[in-house]
C-alpha cells in the first residue's frame, strides 16, 4: 500500500469518527490494519501541555475515535508519547500533559501510558544512528498507528508523519540528538532512521485545524484545513500534505533525506489519492514559517560546510526573546542542547555563540515568548544575494 493516501473532508472534532472511517475504508477498514490481540501503540503529537484549541497537539477526539476502532477490531489500544524536549519524562509530567490536553477524558480503560521506561535498541539498517533510546510501549507493542499534527516546524519546515515519530525518544535525550546533529540535514537523517526503524503500520494525519506560519508550538498561527488524511506510507503522507499547502519536497529536509534514499521517486512523485482530485483540496496562501526557503536544500554543500560555522550568527535566523511575554518559566532552559539559555531576573536570556539555531526554545514556551528574526548584519546584506549562501540550518 506505499504511496496511497486518502483525504477526506471534516469540519469540526464532533464528526471526526465517521471523517476517519470514511478514510480508512478505501483500504478496507481498521481490520486491515489490526488484528484481534494485537497491542495497539497510538503515537499523537504530544508536544506540549496545550489545550486542543491550540493546534499544537493531536486533538484526543482523533485518537479516542482511532482507539474504538482498534478495540471494535479486537486490539488493546495504548496511547504513549514523550512530549518536547523541555519536558521530562516522568509520571507527573504525563498526568500534566494529559490533564491539559483532555487526554485524560478518553472513555477507553487503561488506555494512558504510564510507563516512563525506556530501553536502547539496535538499529543496524540506520544510515545514521545505529543505536535507538525509545519508550518501552514502542518496544512492547505489535503496531503502531501513528497520529501527527499538521503543522509548521522552524526547523523541519514541516512537522508531519515522519517527524512525530520522534517522540519515541524518551524526555531529555532529545536536546542531546539535537546537540550531536546540529545540521538539520543530518537531524532528518536520524528522523527517517527512526521511522524506517519503528515504522507504523498506519498514519492518520489530524488536519482539521493546524498550525501555519512559526510552528510546531506556541509561536504558530491556527489555521482551519477541514482535512483528515490516511495513509499506510508516513512519507507519501507528508508529501501530499506539504502539496496540498504548498511546500515542495526540496524545501522539507526529512522529504529531501527520504528522496536521497530512494524512499521517494522524484521531487514530484505521483501517488494514488482517494477521495478527490488533490487540486480541489489545496491552500494557496498557507504560511510558511519564517525558516522556510524556496530554494531547498542540497545546494552548494561543500561551501555551506566552510562557512556556516564562522558566519551562522551573522546570518541565520536567530531566536529572540520577547521581554512583555517572557515569564521566566524555564521551559526554554530544560529544552535547550547547549545550555545556550539561561534566566536572568525572570527573563530568558540567550548566549548566541551557544545557539546552534534548532529552535527547541521557539518549540517549547507555552507563552509564544521566543521568536525567531534575523540579525541586523542579515537584514542589511538581503539584498546582496550573499545571504542565500548561509540562511540554511
Amino acid at each position: 500500500m506505499l504511496g496511497l493516501v486518502s483525504i477526506v473532508r471534516c469540519e469540526d472534532y464532533n464528526s471526526v469518527e465517521s471523517a476517519i472511517h470514511k478514510a480508512l475504508a478505501y483500504f478496507g477498514g481498521i481490520e486491515t490494519f489490526v488484528k484481534p490481540n494485537d497491542l495497539v501503540l497510538l503515537k499523537p503529537n504530544l508536544l506540549t501541555a496545550s489545550p486542543p484549541e491550540t493546534a499544537i497537539v493531536t486533538n484526543p477526539a482523533i485518537v479516542a475515535a482511532v482507539a474504538k476502532m482498534v478495540v471494535a477490531a479486537g486490539g488493546q489500544p495504548i496511547i504513549a508519547d514523550s512530549p518536547g524536549a523541555g519536558i521530562p519524562y516522568t509520571t507527573n509530567a504525563l498526568k500534566r500533559v494529559y490533564q491539559v490536553t483532555g487526554y485524560d477524558k478518553i472513555n477507553e480503560k487503561n488506555i494512558l501510558n504510564f510507563d516512563t521506561g525506556w530501553s536502547f535498541v539496535a538499529n543496524p539498517q540506520g544510515q545514521l544512528i545505529k543505536r535507538l533510546e525509545v519508550i518501552n510501549p514502542v518496544i512492547n507493542c505489535s503496531k503502531i498507528i501513528n497520529l501527527p499534527k499538521f503543522k509548521t516546524h522552524t526547523f523541519t519546515i514541516f512537522s508531519g508523519a515522519i517527524k512525530n515519530m520522534f517522540g519515541i525518544v524518551p524526555g531529555f535525550v532529545k536536546p542531546s540528538y539535537h546537540a550531536r546533529l546540529r545540521d538539520v540535514y543530518n537531524f532528518s537523517e536520524m528522523l527517517v532512521d527512526i521511522l524506517t526503524r519503528f515504522k507504523p503500520t498506519l498514519n492518520i494525519m489530524d488536519g482539521i485545524i493546524g498550525l501555519e506560519g512559526d510552528g510546531p508550538g506556541a509561536s504558530g498561527t491556527v489555521r482551519k484545513l477541514n482535512l483528515i488524511l490516511a495513509s499506510p506510507d508516513a512519507i507519501a503522507l507528508d508529501t501530499v500534505c506539504c502539496e496540498i499547502v504548498g511546500i515542495p519536497i526540496e524545501t522539507v529536509p526529512t522529504l529531501w533525506v527520504a528522496l536521497r534514499r530512494k524512499l521517494l521517486s522524484s521531487v514530484t512523485p505521483t501517488f494514488k489519492i482517494f477521495g478527490g482530485d488533490l487540486v480541489n483540496f489545496k491552500i494557496p496562501d498557507f504560511q510558511k514559517p519564517k525558516t522556510y526557503d524556496p530554494r531547498g536544500f542540497g545546494l552548494r554543500p561543500a561551501l555551506q560546510k566552510l562557512i556556516t560555522p564562522v558566519m551562522k550568527n551573522l546570518f541565520s535566523l536567530k531566536p529572540i526573546v520577547l521581554k512583555s511575554k517572557c515569564q521566566g518559566c524555564g521551559d526554554c532552559v530544560r529544552s535547550c542542547p547547549t545550555k545556550a539559555i539561561k534566566i536572568k531576573n525572570q527573563l530568558a536570556t540567550i548566549n548566541y555563540s551557544n545557539c546552534i539555531r534548532c529552535y527547541c526554545c521557539v518549540e517549547a514556551c507555552p507563552q509564544a515568548a521566543i521568536t525567531t528574526d534575523f540579525s541586523l548584519s542579515s537584514k542589511l546584506l538581503s539584498q546582496t544575494g550573499l545571504i542565500g549562501l548561509f540562511q540554511k540550518h
